[in-house]
């Protein structure tokens, strides 16, 4: 039987190790535009108008000056600074508890099921305020301190001392921070949000012709 000349039998040689390159740098190629498209993509729903599937916003008022009055502040004045819990839960559903039995460890009774346009605003404060990135503030962190202690007298903080605590979460991430009106005005700003949302259902029901 004939066998091909030793030449030959490396220039074989050589095209199959090239073929055997080239597959691996095609793979690498590839792989390399897989992981660019996926931080594209990551950009691009960073940006989106559109909640996570995961969207959930948990948000605790406590207020410390419990004998302040605040019969003199507007209903939106009384109603950011009291304790109080908010829960939005991924259906749209708002729950929310006011007064002194509000705890941030019970599951607060329904208010009312957002639109998706409602839905939408909220995860919109979020992002142009950048409060995914909201650290917990110097006098929040204080207050969280006094309130691990179940101390009604956090020295060093203004009155009215009011703490918020809220955790969202977007994307299977947990983002918690605390902090105080004075000090995030973005936080206060979801905050009347969420109360404009329920006391603006409850207002159109009493307006309804069945009251």
């Amino acid at each position: 039987m004939n066998q091909p000349p030793k030449n030959n039998l490396c220039l074989l040689a050589r095209l199959r190790d090239l073929r055997d390159l080239r597959g691996e740098w095609l793979w690498s190629l590839l792989l390399i535009v897989s992981m660019l498209a996926g931080c594209a993509g990551k950009k691009i729903a960073a940006n989106t108008t559109d909640p996570p599937a995961d969207f959930t916003i948990e948000v605790y008022i406590h207020h410390f000056d419990a004998d302040m009055s605040l019969a003199t502040a507007s209903m939106m004045g009384r109603a950011v600074r009291q304790t109080s819990q908010y829960l939005l839960e991924p259906n749209r559903d708002l729950r929310a508890i006011m007064g002194p039995w509000a705890s941030d460890r019970i599951y607060p009774p329904p208010v009312r099921r957002l639109t998706y346009a409602q839905f939408q605003s909220l995860w919109k404060i979020i992002q142009v305020n950048h409060l995914l990135a909201e650290p917990t503030s110097p006098n929040g962190q204080v207050l969280m301190d006094h309130l691990g202690k179940r101390s009604s007298d956090p020295l060093g903080v203004p009155s009215p001392a009011i703490l918020y605590r809220v955790r969202i979460l977007a994307g299977g991430k947990s983002y918690e921070f605390s902090t105080t009106p004075q000090e995030s005005p973005p936080t206060l700003a979801l905050i009347a949000e969420l109360v404009k949302l329920r006391t603006e259902d409850r207002a159109m029901r009493d307006l309804s012709p069945e009251h």
